[in-house]
């Protein structure tokens, strides 16, 4: 089996092994994105932080591959129209990463303070594509800050997953470590249940370009 079916496969297992934040400081949820997004969406699966992980350190490396700028934009303003009443939860920027300051633009928090400017957003989404790291190395080393955290306990999954988890945290180092381009890595969807509870809806962009515009 090559890496990238096993991936395929133990991705949808990785989809329903819940990770949980246990006591860390309000300072260091407020320092580390990750720590903030486990507190934040108590809900979330495994699969979850790979994808959180890929987009802080990646961002939109693999944008082309959603079609042309047209095709892109389209379905930009088909998301737009069908957002609906912001959530209590949502927030219209989200931080991703401390170091490419990428982050989740939130399409309905979007809309109900900026509107249906989707010129701009999409400017906003190409400007992260062409400011973000082409290589995985950045990836790596969120992996590795991942891995770590696990082992001292700060984030715990159930105990009979181990066995998956540990060939998962494995296997998408191999992956990462054989990947030249950052586009190349594997992608995946959230999660059922984050899906389910948090329906998420967003665009990846950087934060410096978000509040220069907003000025």
């Amino acid at each position: 089996m090559s890496l990238l079916d096993e991936f395929r496969q133990l991705s949808e297992e990785m989809a329903y092994i819940p990770l949980y934040l246990k006591e860390v400081t309000q300072e260091a949820i407020l320092e580390q994105p990750l720590f903030f997004h486990l507190s934040k969406y108590p809900l979330l699966q495994c699969i979850d932080v790979y994808k959180f992980l890929y987009q802080g350190s990646c961002g939109w490396a693999h944008l082309s591959s959603l079609g042309d700028e047209k095709q892109i934009k389209d379905y930009l303003v088909k998301e737009l129209t069908e957002a609906e009443k912001q959530l209590e939860i949502d927030e219209i920027f989200e931080l991703l990463d401390n170091k490419t300051r990428l982050g989740r633009v939130n399409l309905r928090s979007w809309k109900e303070h900026v509107g249906m400017d989707s010129e701009l957003l999409l400017n906003l989404m190409m400007k992260a594509q062409q400011n973000t790291p082409g290589t995985p190395e950045l990836f790596i080393e969120r992996w590795e800050e991942f891995k770590e955290w696990l082992q001292q306990g700060l984030i715990t999954y159930p105990a009979g997953a181990k066995k998956s988890m540990n060939r998962w945290l494995d296997l998408i180092f191999e992956i990462a470590h054989e990947t030249v381009l950052s586009s190349d890595l594997p992608l995946v969807s959230h999660s059922p249940m984050f899906k389910k509870s948090y329906n998420p809806t967003y665009r990846i962009i950087r934060e410096e370009d978000i509040f220069q515009e907003k000025k």
